[in-house]
């Protein structure tokens, strides 16, 4: 194997299909940047630890979103409490904003519990992007294509078919709902229907011989890697 493939050359973004289910999807990725970035901050003022941005800058984290879209994520989690802003800059003419997290809104009602929990282990396994991915495809198509790119690569459980130079792997509507829960069934056909018509993914029934309607699914990445380099983006990872 190239090691080369084993880099990730940006910074991908991490999803949690719990607070996704919870909170939206475009949500869910916000509030968790945004703790991030409030790890990370010495800004503190009032007992509480602030960051400062512009919708700019917000979008150089999140290139797959309009201004407008990151406008109205941010304006809903404030409207619902979950994101507190303000202005504490120097100079008032400074209108660039300010950004907490009201983690009372997201905590556990057992504190000792998420003191010690939510610090050491991560209690599900979180669903993870590449921006440049997700500019390419979209937001929700990116986070699938890469689930299954983990299933092909993954030595586990799941069935791996290699027909030719295609590898596929047998996954289940009840399988890809589990983990798409933040998703109705019908939104996730018309992700992989999307997909399917844009030429990133192959979908076949390879056991309807024996009565099995269940899907195989395949990334073709040479299309989607001809994609990226269209686009001037980065590689994505290399075909298992």
């Amino acid at each position: 194997m190239n090691k080369r493939y084993l880099l990730i050359d940006e910074y991908p973004l991490f999803v949690s299909p719990t607070l996704a289910a919870e909170m939206g999807l475009n949500q869910a990725i916000i509030i968790q940047q945004l703790n991030y970035w409030l790890q990370r901050s010495n800004h503190h003022y009032k007992g509480k630890t602030w960051i400062y941005n512009t919708y700019n800058n917000w979008q150089e984290q999140f290139p797959f979103w309009s201004l407008s879209t990151i406008w109205r994520t941010i304006a809903d989690l404030e409207k619902r409490n979950i994101i507190i802003t303000g202005n504490l800059n120097k100079f008032k003419l400074d209108q660039t904003k300010w950004y907490t997290l009201n983690y009372k809104a997201l905590s556990c009602s057992d504190e000792r519990q998420e003191t010690l929990g939510s610090k050491l282990f991560i209690n599900e396994r979180l669903l993870t992007v590449l921006p440049s991915l997700a500019v390419l495809t979209g937001l929700p198509e990116a986070l699938l294509l890469q689930e299954i790119h983990y299933n092909l690569v993954e030595i586990g459980t799941n069935i791996i078919r290699q027909i030719g130079a295609t590898r596929w792997v047998k996954l289940s509507n009840k399988q890809l709902g589990s983990v798409f829960r933040f998703l109705s069934e019908r939104q996730l056909r018309r992700i992989i229907a999307t997909l399917r018509d844009k030429g990133f993914l192959k979908v076949a029934q390879l056991d309807s011989v024996s009565g099995d309607s269940t899907n195989y699914y395949s990334i073709q990445y040479e299309v989607l890697l001809n994609a990226l380099r269209k686009e001037g983006k980065k590689q994505i990872a290399k075909p298992p």
